[in-house]
């Protein structure tokens, strides 16, 4: 075993160490105590233990979103069917609405029921 080798082994074992001595500190006694007699039970390291735990919520992560893109992309498959009977039944005909014009028409029209008050009340 070469001094590079040994020297990556020892590094990545402090690490390791490093990393549980974290996550220990966070679980709290009671958990890190069950978490322990789980790996004692089923005779694996307690990193092994954590590393199955996040590998496994990872994976479910994923599904997760996988199924969340597919809902999306049914969605968006559904909006596109009810746009497509929409234009069907307008014969191919886009709603057409100037809402500029609209506006302008709504102020004249209220600026004439305003007039038309104002002149009754005089």
């Amino acid at each position: 075993m070469s001094m590079y080798t040994k020297f990556v082994n020892h590094s990545h074992n402090i690490t390791l160490a490093i990393c549980m001595q974290k996550i220990q500190i966070l679980l709290g006694h009671v958990k890190r105590t069950a978490i322990i007699a789980i790996a004692k039970m089923e005779k694996r390291s307690t990193w092994v233990l954590f590393r199955t735990i996040f590998s496994a919520q990872g994976k479910q992560l994923d599904q997760d979103a996988l199924a969340n893109r597919q809902r999306h992309l049914e969605a968006l498959a559904s909006i596109e069917q009810h746009r497509q009977a929409i234009l069907n039944r307008r014969s191919g005909q886009t709603f057409q609405f100037d809402v500029v014009a609209m506006l302008e028409q709504m102020r004249d029209e209220r600026d004439a029921e305003l007039t038309c008050s104002q002149s009754n009340s005089v």
